[in-house]
C-alpha cells in the first residue's frame, strides 16, 4: 500500500518537474501555491538550522554558567 502510494507520488513529482515555469503557473493554482510554499521552506531552512543550533550553544552556556554561580555559591 505504501509503496503504490510512493510511487504515485514520485509519478506525479516528476509530471510536475518536467513542465515550465509559465506551464506550472497556468495549470492549476494550488500547484502553483504548492510550488511557492516549498520555495519558502528551502529558503528559511538554512536560518532554521542555524537559528535552532545557535539556540541551543547559548542554552548550554547559560545553563553551564547557572550551574557555576550554584557552584560558588555553595563554597565548593
Amino acid at each position: 500500500m505504501t509503496a503504490a502510494l510512493l510511487a504515485v507520488a514520485a509519478d506525479a513529482a516528476l509530471q510536475a518537474s518536467t513542465a515550465c515555469p509559465g506551464c506550472i503557473e497556468m495549470s492549476s493554482p494550488d500547484l502553483m501555491s504548492g510550488m511557492l510554499i516549498g520555495m519558502v521552506l528551502l529558503m528559511a531552512a538554512p536560518f532554521l538550522v542555524v537559528f535552532g543550533i545557535g539556540g541551543g550553544l547559548l542554552r548550554a552556556r547559560q545553563r553551564a554558567l547557572a550551574e557555576a554561580e550554584e557552584r560558588e555559591g555553595r563554597g565548593g
